[in-house]
């Protein structure tokens, strides 16, 4: 199995693969339901989609948002999303940043 270095930890392809999976097997069907059945009447008016969709290319966008989630590059970004950062100005004028809040911030 291989393991890809990951901010806090190591992820292997199984956790990368599970977080594909993860992002397409709710968002398929709910971006089908959206665009095909929910709001067909309002996108049918726009005139921005075929009158036969192509269900495989709307298939391969998800798989490769999926994809870019699930990545190296992906997992840095939720990483650095999920650290929470308390910024603190002080009166005369210092500013302090915390990323832990756990940290006292007197």
């Amino acid at each position: 199995m291989t393991a890809l270095d990951v901010r806090g930890g190591t992820a292997t392809s199984r956790s990368f693969w599970l977080g594909v999976a993860a992002y397409l097997v709710p968002s398929f069907p709910i971006a089908y339901a959206w665009h095909l059945v929910v709001f067909a009447p309002a996108y049918e008016a726009l005139r921005i989609y075929r009158p036969d969709p192509i269900i495989p290319f709307g298939f391969a966008s998800m798989l490769i948002q999926g994809l870019a989630f699930s990545s190296k590059a992906g997992a840095r970004l939720w990483a650095f999303a999920r650290d929470p950062v308390v910024v603190v100005h002080h009166a005369c004028g210092r500013r302090q940043e915390h990323h832990d809040l756990g940290t006292d911030l007197c």
